[in-house]
């Protein structure tokens, strides 16, 4: 079979991106996560697909894409094919490959939530971080793990996939470990998935190197997120806040507070807890864990970390503590007791995930009294500083708010120095919800279709 890209989702919403290359018999799709589809929000924590069942919900909403090669078919049951295509994309018109692997760019939900559905015939390539960050999520309950072969690489490895697919994963930066874009070779055409990306992070040298390597590979396709992409931030000049500014101003808020501290962070950017954890103990407090963030932190620390080898922070327990309650079973945590924290405010620094907010009533309304406690909120959920909900709680009690989030995706004006300085044939944006506006300079731009197929030998003929 002749050289195909295929663009099922994610073409003008922040996830859900699902694209498949083939040539021969095989194929890749990436990413591997589900967002609502362009124009309906249909879920919430309350409207949800879940497993068994949830792949033909998935499926028949176009939330997964039309991969039957992919799947675990215990899942599927008698769901078929011809349904989903009939059904569900009016009939459309796919290519069909013998053998389909998958790429995941990263461990964020919208890139890596139909991972379950995953059948164990499939290879599943990802950064070998990510790997290990995926199995932390797992094993703190908060999603679930899959059946698939999951193939972990290091930045710069290559894998043959078939007779005719190369696959190269590229290390970038994200708030998140193990972030990578895909460089894919198919019938001698090159195309770099990006992933999601940003030059602000801490390894920014990474982003700086990948494009400018793809200079010299002469790309003939580009795909990029645009999640940052919109009409107010088209001019934006200056840089969000630096990944690595994050510590220090921690370090500043916990010097001046007197009483408990708060901490809000998405514990799945292990790099940053590594940071806090560090600052925590320099700054004579204790972090107080959740089971499941403990468990997260724990598995993903000792499964290995390539930018944390060696670091003392994986040995460090005296500096942590599980949460009165909390189970401390397989975890080399001791417990500390609500008394011991509220009796000690000073001394405790409280990891405090958005579901557990009502928690708070307990720690300020008892034990010592009179000196505000601090609330540190750096990416972790609500990702943003507005909810109300938190606000209300933190209102209530006199906390004192410190938001610095620093986002995990680079500016419009970063984008388009990245896409000119690798200068490939042809820039595909998705991942956002205004990709049309992205400034490419003189490099066309392809604006895909809901499921268009091209042929990459007519494509760039």
């Amino acid at each position: 079979m002749r050289p195909t890209i295929t663009f099922f989702s994610g073409l003008n919403t922040i996830g859900g991106t699902h694209v498949l290359i083939g040539c021969g018999e095989d194929a890749i799709l990436f990413d591997y996560g589900a967002r609502p589809s362009a124009h309906y929000d249909w879920l919430n924590p309350a409207v949800h697909m879940e497993l068994p069942r949830g792949l033909r919900q998935h499926l028949l909403t176009r939330k997964a894409p039309p991969v039957f090669g992919l799947y675990d078919p215990d899942y599927l049951g008698d769901l078929s094919y011809e349904d989903v295509i009939q059904n569900a994309w009016d009939g459309m018109q796919f290519p069909r490959y013998k053998r389909v692997s998958a790429f995941v760019s990263h461990i964020h939900q919208d890139h890596m939530e139909l991972l379950p559905f995953l059948g164990e015939q499939v290879d599943l390539y990802m950064h070998r971080d990510s790997v290990s960050v995926y199995d932390g999520v797992v094993a703190s309950g908060e999603w679930y793990g899959t059946k698939a072969n999951v193939i972990g690489l290091a930045d710069g490895e290559e894998r043959q996939i078939g007779e005719q697919l190369h696959i190269q994963l590229r290390e970038t930066d994200h708030d998140i470990a193990g972030a990578s874009a895909l460089l894919v070779t198919a019938g001698g055409h090159k195309i770099l998935y990006t992933g999601d990306w940003r030059t602000h992070g801490r390894h920014r040298d990474y982003v700086e190197r990948l494009f400018a390597d793809m200079a010299a590979q002469h790309l003939d396709m580009i795909i990029t997120e645009t999640t940052q992409l919109k009409e107010e931030t088209l001019w934006q000049k200056q840089l969000p806040q630096k990944e690595l500014e994050l510590p220090g101003l921690y370090r500043e808020m916990l010097q001046g507070a007197q009483g408990l501290c708060y901490l809000n962070i998405l514990c799945r950017n292990v790099e940053r807890v590594a940071d806090f954890i560090k600052v925590t103990k320099e700054c004579g407090r204790t972090l107080v864990l959740d089971r499941a963030t403990a468990l997260l932190w724990h598995t993903a620390a000792t499964e290995g970390l390539s930018h944390l080898e060696g670091d003392p922070v994986l040995e460090e327990t005296g500096a942590i503590r599980l949460f009165e309650g909390e189970d401390p079973s397989g975890l080399p945590y001791e417990t500390v007791s609500l008394r011991e924290i509220v009796h000690h405010k000073k001394d405790y620094v409280f990891y405090l995930i958005y579901p557990k907010t009502p928690i708070m009533a307990e720690l300020e309304r008892t034990g010592e009294q009179g000196v505000p406690s601090h609330y540190f909120h750096a990416d972790g959920n609500p990702l943003f500083a507005g909810d109300k909900i938190l606000h209300a709680w933190l209102d209530d009690f006199g906390v004192r708010y410190h938001f610095h989030g620093t986002f995990g995706h680079a500016i419009p004006r970063e984008i388009t120095r990245m896409m000119k300085l690798a200068s490939p044939k042809l820039v595909a944006p998705l991942h956002g919800n205004h990709p049309e506006l992205l400034d490419t300079g003189e490099i066309p731009k392809l604006l895909p279709t809901f499921g268009q197929t091209f042929d990459l030998d007519k494509l760039f003929s």
